[in-house]
């Protein structure tokens, strides 16, 4: 028996946000309120937890990220801080020098973008080839949407002038020819992703590391938000293991990935139940790419251009065909829209599949919402469709946004405060290793809205910070139907905590990215502490 005391305790219950004590056995909130009521909870073996003037939370919740692709992110060169072409050539040259290289087909960095780079710009192949004469060499872009190749990556990959560029995706090219120049875009990326993730080998001990970055940030649930069955295999393995110590939620993707057809029958007894900490939730879509690299699919044409608004990765009758199957299923079904034509694409697939299957109550879920309109929110709000917003665009890219997208539709994106207003369910994600997982940067980035050169882009998107704090608990519990277990502190609900350094509803609000997690607990036990000795006397 665990009782926290001393410290601020943040319900997340909007009618009795606050509460002076807690107590919580090895499973379950057995009681949170006032101090003065909580003496029948006091036996001889209660663990006094003293929480020194910190902020105690419900842990907060993973609602999009790729466990996977972090795993691949710490065995590959991380090319995220790389400023420069210079820089991400001595990055990847660093990561030669000290790992063992020699029997591999091709080298691999990941995380570069291109708008943090000074030259502006996506390298092409000339450089890598400059850098590396001998090596084959692929570089991947920070969104996972594209890369771009040396040329004896392309020559390794079968990619020449006479190969025809994939539906749904673009192969770039040399100037006034034919000749490739490194860059392969959307579907024409997807075959190199993949060698990649079969170069890359993921095991369990892999995930493993993987689920640290996410605990070290407050999150007890994680998410696998595009996967395939060899990533089910390694993940369900860890959970065989009893190693997975965050509940695991996986979506295998159906539009691309290795044995997707087989995942739902040979983990069968995963799908819609946790077992060891791991389940199979539902289905996943990609149904565009990605803004700042003006690869999102629009309904109206980027700035600077007449009439270049992208491409969709699927048609019509293929989105069709899968939401069907989620709703005839009754499994849920998330898609990755960054563009307005995309998300108009999976509403209007939806809305035609609710009618067919009016039993059904699959909580679609759209993902990222960059360019989502009014319109489009208000008939998500009708068919109980979630809005999944990056809102960390906003810091990240926002300026680039205002450059592709304009000063009208620019301050649009990310539209939180719209999609509440209009009563949908609104839950905040960091898409990582896109960006990794500080949730309280998150959050100051949903309530100030400033993008990294100071602007306030779209003020009457802000919101507050009992609102972001409920995306990332309440909301994103919602989306995973485990709103009765977890995403608040009420009697009865998991015992998922998180203590925090301060309280946020109460710092300044520039200070809201310098919070830290202390410590993560679950079923009393201690999973994460900040330093040694912190609340020792939690069980480890």
């Amino acid at each position: 028996m665990n009782f926290f005391y001393n410290g601020t305790i943040i319900t997340m219950v909007d009618k009795a946000p606050f509460a002076e004590v807690l107590v919580a056995d090895d499973q379950k909130i057995l009681y949170v309120g006032k101090e003065e009521h909580a003496k029948p909870y006091i036996t001889p073996d209660t663990q006094w937890i003293n929480l020194q003037g910190k902020t105690l939370l419900p842990a907060f919740i993973d609602a999009h990220s790729h466990i996977s692709d972090t795993a691949m992110l710490l065995k590959s060169a991380n090319l995220q801080e790389a400023h420069s072409f210079q820089e991400i050539t001595a990055i990847i040259q660093a990561f030669i020098d000290t790992h063992p290289t020699d029997d591999l087909p091709f080298i691999i960095g990941l995380g570069y973008d291109q708008c943090q780079l000074k030259e502006g710009i996506h390298p092409d192949k000339s450089i890598l080839d400059e850098a590396f004469p001998n090596l084959a060499v692929v570089i991947v872009h920070t969104s996972i949407h594209m890369c771009v190749a040396n040329s004896k990556m392309l020559d390794f990959l079968g990619i020449n002038e006479h190969t025809p560029e994939p539906e749904g995706g673009l192969i770039g090219r040399m100037a006034n020819s034919r000749e490739p120049n490194g860059y392969l875009e959307e579907t024409a990326f997807n075959p190199v992703y993949e060698l990649i993730c079969k170069q890359l080998a993921l095991t369990a001990d892999d995930i493993i590391q993987a689920q640290e970055v996410y605990l070290k940030n407050g999150m007890l649930t994680i998410q696998e938000g595009s996967t395939d069955e060899p990533i089910v295999k390694v993940c369900h393995q860890a959970a065989e293991q009893g190693r997975l110590v965050c509940d695991l939620v996986a979506y295998p993707a159906q539009n691309f990935g290795r044995g997707i057809r087989s995942v739902f029958e040979t983990y069968a007894s995963c799908v819609n139940r946790y077992e060891h900490n791991f389940k199979i939730a539902g289905y996943k879509l990609i149904l565009d790419g990605s803004p700042q690299a003006r690869s999102a699919w629009l309904s109206e044409p980027y700035e600077g251009s007449d009439d270049f608004c992208s491409y969709p990765w699927l048609n019509d009758q293929e989105v069709q065909g899968y939401t069907d199957l989620a709703y005839e299923k009754n499994l849920q079904i998330l898609a990755h829209c960054n563009g307005d034509a995309a998300s108009e694409q999976f509403i209007k697939a939806c809305e035609i599949s609710a009618k067919k299957y009016p039993q059904a109550d699959p909580r679609p879920v759209m993902i990222h919402c960059q360019t989502v309109r009014d319109d489009q929110l208000d008939r998500m709000k009708k068919i109980g469709m979630i809005a999944s917003i990056f809102v960390d665009h906003v810091y990240y890219w926002g300026d680039t946004h205002l450059k592709n997208l304009g000063p009208v539709r620019g301050p649009h994106i990310s539209p939180a405060k719209t999609a509440m207003r209009k009563g949908l369910s609104v839950n905040f994600h960091t898409d990582c290793p896109i960006v990794m997982p500080n949730l309280f940067q998150t959050i100051w980035t949903a309530v100030t809205r400033q993008t990294k050169k100071g602007i306030t882009l779209g003020q009457d998107e802000q919101v507050s910070v009992w609102e972001a704090l409920k995306a990332l608990t309440v909301n994103a519990a919602f989306a995973y139907f485990e709103e009765n277990e977890k995403g608040s502190l009420e009697v009865g609900k998991k015992a998922e905590f998180i203590i925090v350094s301060d309280n946020p509803l109460q710092v300044e609000k520039n200070h809201l990215r310098n919070i830290t997690v202390l410590a993560c607990i679950k079923q009393g036990k201690c999973l994460y502490s900040s330093r040694e000795g912190l609340f020792d006397n939690l069980a480890k």
